[in-house]
């Protein structure tokens, strides 16, 4: 326990007695102070959850059993995988104030990470690794729903993201990172490592779109691609046009699988206009980076992560071993101002 801390007034205080195992992402929902908290536990303070919960000042709620993985019936008694929630968003609420909230007035909850079923007992739906906890649902109880809608003209087969094709490529590890959500167009962005998105063999690699207005998937800007390509990050600004991606990729504009597409040179991150469907590579970004974090102040960018480079026009140079230290231990980063990247 004790996994789970909170300054007040410069000291650091655990948040009751936490939560049993890892935990991945914090949400504070900002009108109402509850505190949403994902990762790889199955107890928080006593209260069983699922990989998710929330802390409202005096209560855990269990949030309809949370999310998890098949039960196994197997003579080895060999237990099911624990499901991970590594990125949480909120969306909507307000008007109250912590433990004072109704159901109505608590935030839609979307959760991304490694799962495949969200919920428990005869409320339980499938949901691929995305999945959304309507606090509101069926009278105040709460439902889980996966972001699937198999009627024409969606025909959704795979209730949210995964592998592509026949079951024999089920092995194929599959995680969402990241989520980000664009009011204009009342769009999530979904961010990750998988290779198809609302049907089984839809062509989206770690970077996907889901209409909350149409219920439907789609694939962003053409994609992105290089070698095992995945999203770590993904971050628009409060009331801008832009989605900043990030993470290990080397081109956007495309997928592999696009032969006779050359797409965009692209170093680990990159920015896909919201309103024009374009795409800015930053100068080349930074290479032979692991970008795990973006943040975005102004015209400044900030990127956290693995092997992180300078990209200057004199060439490509290694951050120094103090940075470096940064980026292990707290997320330090490199800033990015105008068309070239600075220490």
């Amino acid at each position: 326990m004790y996994r789970i801390s909170r300054i007040t007034n410069g000291s650091m205080l655990e948040t009751d007695k936490g939560v049993s195992n890892t935990v991945y992402s914090v949400q504070a929902h900002e009108t109402s102070g509850i505190v949403y908290y994902g990762g790889a536990f199955l107890d928080a303070t006593g209260v069983p959850v699922g990989s998710v919960t929330s802390w409202d000042g005096k209560n855990w709620d269990q949030m309809g059993g949370g999310v998890s993985f098949p039960s196994t019936c197997d003579a080895s008694g060999t237990q099911p995988e624990i499901a991970i929630v590594y990125s949480i968003l909120l969306l909507g609420g307000g008007g109250c104030i912590a433990f004072s909230c109704s159901p109505e007035q608590r935030p839609k909850v979307f959760v991304g990470g490694r799962f495949e079923l969200a919920g428990e007992g005869k409320n339980m739906v499938k949901a691929r690794n995305i999945a959304m906890w309507d606090p509101a649902a069926a009278n105040g109880e709460g439902r889980w729903s996966s972001l699937c809608d198999s009627n024409p003209p969606n025909r959704c087969d795979i209730d949210g993201v995964s592998y592509r094709g026949t079951s024999a490529q089920a092995a194929s590890p599959v995680y969402v990172f990241s989520l980000a959500y664009h009011a204009a167009s009342n769009m999530l962005y979904v961010g990750g490592l998988f290779q198809s998105a609302g049907q089984r063999y839809a062509n989206i690699n770690s970077l996907a779109a889901f209409s909350l207005t149409s219920k439907s998937w789609s694939i962003v800007g053409g994609g992105i691609a290089g070698p095992s390509p995945v999203v770590h990050a993904l971050y628009i600004s409060p009331g801008s046009q832009d989605l900043y991606v990030a993470g290990s990729f080397s081109a956007v504009g495309k997928q592999n699988s696009d032969v006779l597409s050359a797409g965009l040179n692209a170093g680990n991150i990159a920015v896909f206009s919201l309103t024009s469907g374009s795409w800015n590579t930053l100068n080349g970004g930074i290479p032979d980076a692991d970008i795990r974090t973006v943040a975005v102040d102004g015209q400044t960018v900030y990127c956290g992560g693995k092997k992180l480079y300078t990209n200057q026009q004199s060439g490509i140079r290694p951050l120094h071993r103090l940075a470096l230290m940064l980026v292990q231990e707290s997320s330090g980063y490199i800033r990015a101002t105008g068309p070239s990247f600075v220490q």
